[in-house]
């Protein structure tokens, strides 16, 4: 049987000594040089190092207009009568879908 309080713990442990090391702000800091690197170049690049080992930093991206896109107001359609409401989805202008939250998978979050 697995133990997920052992599993946690450990992973707590973990966690601590990564933070002890003073390590992270190192991490961070170089990860942010790479990230203003490909800035500069425009470009995502990957360093190898062998066996399998690499870094590899996506390309930059600049927002991209899309088109214009009516957007209905809810507050709005529900405010007005219920006649007119189904006479916007009768003359296909407004159409009413379900709408429901993405499933996800569990998420782990160590405070220490």
């Amino acid at each position: 049987m697995v133990d997920r309080r052992a599993i946690a713990e450990e992973l707590l442990g973990l966690k601590i000594k990564l933070r002890d090391t003073g390590i992270v702000p190192e991490i961070e800091d170089l990860q942010e040089k790479l990230k203003v690197l490909a800035e500069t170049e425009g470009d995502g690049f990957t360093e190898e190092f062998g066996e399998g080992r690499h870094v590899k930093v996506s390309a930059p991206s600049e927002s991209k207009f899309k088109g214009k896109v009516p957007k209905l107001v809810p507050e709005m359609f529900y405010d007005v009568s219920k006649a007119r409401q189904e006479k916007l989805v009768a003359d296909g202008m407004v159409i009413e879908v379900i709408e429901s939250t993405e499933a996800r998978r569990p998420s782990v979050t160590v405070k220490f």
